[in-house]
């Protein structure tokens, strides 16, 4: 991934967090509700906790994406991007206790991690992926 394209990306993913934390209580509610009702109408029927709190680790495996694929842009280790993809969750946790009517949730943090943890598992198998095929090309 070429640097500006990886910090772009990055950038995006920062400001997704963002406006998810930023969102009040009853916005967030309303978007939940608006995701859960979407995915009824193509056949998939999961229930409102659930989303609530498994949405963050499909938030967080975008961020570790973009966190892995800067790091890989600047020529860093994969660790590198784990550890600061870690450092966002907290970031985003602590943040929300500063927050009218959010708290801090140590469950969501775990959620957080494990997105990470994923996206980092995922980049490894394609970059594996690939020099196994550099490998068998010559």
């Amino acid at each position: 991934m070429r640097k500006k394209t990886a910090a772009i990306f990055l950038i995006l993913a920062l400001l997704m967090v963002l406006f998810f934390t930023f969102q009040n209580p009853e916005k967030s509610r309303i978007l939940s509700e608006s995701v859960r009702m979407w995915l009824g109408n193509i056949g998939i029927q999961v229930e409102y906790k659930s989303l609530r709190s498994n949405i963050h680790i499909l938030e967080y495996f975008i961020v570790g994406l973009a966190v892995c694929g800067y790091c890989r842009s600047r020529g860093w280790k994969n660790w590198v991007g784990m550890i600061a993809g870690f450092g966002i969750g907290v970031v985003d946790e602590c943040v929300k206790t500063l927050l009218p009517g959010r708290e801090f949730s140590t469950g969501d943090l775990v959620r957080d991690f494990i997105g990470i943890g994923i996206s980092v598992v995922v980049v490894w198998i394609l970059r594996t992926m690939n020099q196994v095929r550099r490998i068998a090309k010559d």
